[in-house]
């Protein structure tokens, strides 16, 4: 059956079948990047700013949580600092953990549950909920193909552009009955009748011995002698063959020719017609949109999986440094930035670099000393989602925007040079600039090298995490590690 004879509750049933094929991977997404330089919260640091809201002693506004992804919720919103408003951010997971080993169902439930002030209030974009778009999908699929297309479809088939109704004649012979036959009675014939019946008969058998009353066949020649008459008896008639194209059909017992009914790929060309086309275009534009979310995931986790590979190669690098100079990692200054080792010089690129400042070490620290450990791949220190600088979005550091952080400084990745990044100063009493790597405790917790996104909380991948590589050379995803925790910044 063609796509043209397909009822319209057919088409209803397909639309919300594609609807719901539709909507259904968008509902699945992983948690899609932050495009804003937002403060990065954790789960512990927002239910304790909630508390100093509680108690009155912070304000917050402009909160707003997003239905999950991926098992997070994505909240925003601003807090009131000393000076200024700061906008923050946090994906909440599901449960959300409040400290203590409780969690909440949810970061909605939480906050419902501690009694903020009335002042304090959240938006949640409820439209975005699994549930409603999977709805709207099978809804909106079913309109269109059940109310719209086949109209559509109707209008195109008029105008000559899709293929004929093929409607097969069907007749209905029961209607026709057949009236019993006339009782026969014998004829009472008298002698008088039986001999004016055999006077007739004679009489025509005579004439038709004679040809008369018969129509002669025209003649070509004047010799050409008549065909003779054939006298009729009781054998079979002749039937003659039907002509070509015919065939013989049988009704009520009886055989009539009739003519042949041509196949579909004889009444029409092999060709598509638009209304096929159309319904092609559909299928795949339905394939597309049901892949393009697995696509957009695949490619977010090659290029994680392709930063943790840069990082890996990194750390291997750096323990090749140090069996080279007896197991210390560069040194220390008490300037970082003139005479240490800054986070990003020891690796990358050397000249070229947006940030020039003077007394800087990216355009003149040559060569930079992992350099040489990576056969001179300087793209190894380039990670391929870095596309934002954070340094150079605080017009207070810096006038020298640039495009990525590769691009500012020659590397994408920051070395743990002076300890936790956000710890107030002096900052040059921590990490592992100059540090005996033997002297590490806890290798697999001990931070080396981290994307430098995680500084300042720009995402370069999403969720805001971001790689981070460890003494023992192993890299996790991970937001920023916290200082006083699990993990370590400090031998």
């Amino acid at each position: 059956m063609g796509i043209e004879n397909l009822h319209r509750w057919q088409w209803a049933l397909i639309g919300t079948i594609g609807g719901l094929l539709l909507a259904f991977p968008w509902t699945i997404a992983a948690p899609k990047r932050d495009p804003v330089m937002r403060q990065p919260l954790t789960s512990e640091e927002f239910v304790e700013l909630l508390a100093r809201v509680k108690a009155q002693s912070a304000q917050m506004r402009d909160v707003r949580i997003e239905p999950a992804e991926g098992g997070l919720n994505l909240v925003t919103g601003s807090y009131l600092g000393q000076v200024r408003w700061h906008p923050f951010v946090m994906y909440a997971a599901v449960p959300f953990p409040t400290g203590n080993g409780a969690s909440a169902p949810n970061v909605r439930a939480y906050m419902d549950g501690l009694g903020l002030p009335a002042e304090v209030r959240y938006r949640y974009p409820w439209w975005k909920q699994q549930w409603v778009v999977l709805t709207a999908g099978a809804a909106t699929g079913a309109v269109v193909l059940g109310g719209i297309w086949p109209v559509a479809l109707g209008l195109l088939v008029g105008a000559g552009l899709g293929r004929t109704r093929v409607i097969e004649e069907r007749f209905d012979l029961s209607r026709y009955r057949s009236e019993p036959a006339p009782e026969l009675r014998a004829a009472e014939l008298n002698d008088e009748d039986r001999a004016e019946l055999a006077k007739l008969e004679e009489e025509m058998e005579r004439k038709l011995e004679q040809g008369v009353g018969t129509a002669a066949p025209a003649r070509t020649k004047v010799d050409e002698p008549a065909e003779p008459v054939k006298k009729l008896d009781s054998a079979a008639l002749e039937v003659s063959p039907s002509s070509p194209g015919q065939e013989r059909k049988e009704y009520e017992g009886q055989f009539y020719p009739v003519e042949k009914p041509q196949h579909r790929h004889e009444q029409h060309s092999g060709g598509f017609t638009v209304v096929e086309l159309l319904v092609v275009i559909g299928i795949i534009a339905i394939v597309i949109a049901i892949l393009l979310p697995t696509l957009q995931q695949v490619r977010r986790s090659a290029s994680v999986l392709k930063c943790a590979n840069n990082l890996h190669q990194i750390s291997i690098a750096l323990h090749n440094y140090l069996s080279e100079n007896r197991g210390v990692a560069f040194w220390r200054a008490e300037n970082l930035e003139r005479d240490g080792m800054d986070w990003y010089g020891y690796g990358g690129r050397e000249r070229g670099n947006i940030n020039d400042d003077p007394g800087t070490l990216f355009n003149r620290l040559a060569s930079r000393p992992l350099n040489k450990y990576v056969s001179g791949r300087i793209e190894i220190f380039h990670c391929p989602d870095d596309d934002a600088a954070p340094w150079t979005d605080d017009p207070s550091y810096t006038l020298k925007p640039a495009p990525s952080q590769f691009d500012w400084v020659g590397n994408s990745y920051n070395f743990n040079a002076n300890g936790y990044p956000h710890r107030p100063p002096p900052r040059h009493d921590g990490g592992l600039d100059g540090v005996q790597f033997s002297t590490i405790s806890n290798s697999s917790r001990t931070v080396t090298f981290f994307d430098a996104c995680l500084f300042y909380g720009f995402d370069w991948h999403y969720a805001h995490k971001a790689n981070v590589a460890f003494a023992d050379g192993h890299v996790e995803f991970l937001p920023l590690p916290e200082w006083q925790g699990e993990y370590r910044w400090d031998p």
